[in-house]
């Protein structure tokens, strides 16, 4: 009976020890896997924190892309109302240029007219020379005639008085 004992003292020895390999063949099986999961994590938390610091270079990156666009809109507002203005001052100086040329059209007729009246009045003086030249000849050839007709009135005054 102390043999049937000591055999199951035995085999269950064996089995205590075999249960303590098993045991520690899962220890070290579950120390392995949390090695592994210890890794994956550590991976994992590095990607997260490789993404967390993409997420804030992103924002860094949104917020000046935003701060360009801004930047741009306030260009373009500034750069139409530039064109607008340089389409107005265009506007009026296209409108003071058409009325300089009405102008230069109107004072060129008022020209030619004085040019024509210059000229019509340069006629009328060489005609009215001619016709002086015409009266001082015609004076010339009266002026003898007059004093001979006087002298001869004069004389038959004093003739007709004599007698």
């Amino acid at each position: 009976e102390l043999e049937k004992k000591l055999h199951a003292a035995e085999k269950a020895r064996s089995e205590v020890v075999a249960a303590a390999e098993a045991a520690d063949f899962r220890v070290a099986a579950a120390e392995s896997v949390s090695k592994s999961l210890r890794a994956e994590a550590r991976e994992a938390e590095d990607k997260l924190q490789s993404l967390e610091n993409a997420r804030e270079v992103d924002a860094q990156r949104v917020a000046e892309l935003k701060q360009k666009l801004h930047a741009a809109e306030q260009a373009k507002t500034e750069v139409s109302a530039a064109v607008q203005a340089a389409n107005f001052r265009a506007a009026t100086a296209e409108s003071a240029m058409k009325s300089l040329q009405a102008e230069a059209s109107d004072a060129e007729s008022k020209l030619k007219a004085l040019e024509l009246l210059r000229e019509t009045d340069a006629q009328l003086l060489a005609e009215l020379r001619q016709k002086l030249h015409a009266a001082e000849q015609t004076k010339v050839e009266i002026a003898p005639a007059a004093r001979l007709a006087d002298a001869q009135a004069a004389i038959q005054k004093s003739t007709a008085a004599a007698w």
